[in-house]
C-alpha cells in the first residue's frame, strides 16, 4: 500500500494535492455582537500521496470504511466565541447566553472511492479562560474600535471537551 491507497481498485478518484482552508465567521457581518459571535478555523489536508502509514493502518481497521479508495487525513485548529446579547453589561442578565470560548483541535481521517466519502474526526479542546477567547475578543474590538466586552468575568469555567 502506497500513495494513500488502501487497495489497488480505486475507481474515478484523482490524485489530490494538499488543501489549506481558512474559515472566518463573525456576527459583525450582521452588525450585531451576540450569541455565536465569532469562529476561526485553520485546516490542512495533505495530498493523497503524503498519507502516512499510521493513517492507512487506522483506515483499514475502521470497519465501515471501504476496503478500496484513497485515504486522506487532515488537521484543524480553531476558536469559537459565544456572548450574551449585550456585551457592554459587566454582569449579564440571568437567562442570557453565558460568555464562553472554545479552543480546539481536530484530527480527521477519510476514505474516498469516487462514489462515496467515509470519514471520522476526533476533536478535543478547552472551554473557559484557557480558550483565550476573552483576550482575542478584546484585542480585536480594540483594533476595530468596537464596544469593549465587559462580562468575561462571568464566562464558563475551564473544562476539557472531547
Amino acid at each position: 500500500m502506497s500513495g494513500g491507497v488502501i487497495a489497488d481498485t480505486v475507481q474515478n478518484v484523482p490524485e489530490r494535492g494538499g488543501t489549506l482552508s481558512v474559515v472566518y465567521e463573525n456576527d459583525t457581518f450582521y452588525k450585531r455582537d451576540s450569541h455565536y459571535t465569532n469562529g476561526v478555523r485553520l485546516s490542512w489536508i495533505p495530498g493523497s500521496s503524503d498519507t502516512p502509514q499510521w493513517a492507512l493502518d487506522v483506515a483499514h481497521a475502521i470497519l465501515w470504511f471501504p476496503r478500496h479508495g484513497q485515504v486522506l487525513h487532515g488537521y484543524s485548529f480553531g476558536q469559537n466565541m459565544y456572548t450574551p446579547s449585550d456585551i457592554t453589561l459587566k454582569n449579564p442578565p440571568q437567562g442570557e447566553r453565558p460568555y464562553a470560548g472554545w479552543l480546539y483541535g481536530n484530527v480527521g481521517l477519510g476514505v474516498e472511492t469516487g462514489l462515496q466519502l467515509d470519514q471520522v474526526v476526533l476533536t478535543a479542546g478547552m472551554v473557559g479562560p484557557a480558550s483565550l477567547a476573552e483576550h482575542t475578543q478584546k484585542a480585536v474590538h480594540r483594533l476595530v474600535n468596537s464596544d469593549d466586552p465587559k462580562g468575561w468575568d462571568h464566562q464558563l469555567r475551564n473544562f476539557l471537551v472531547y
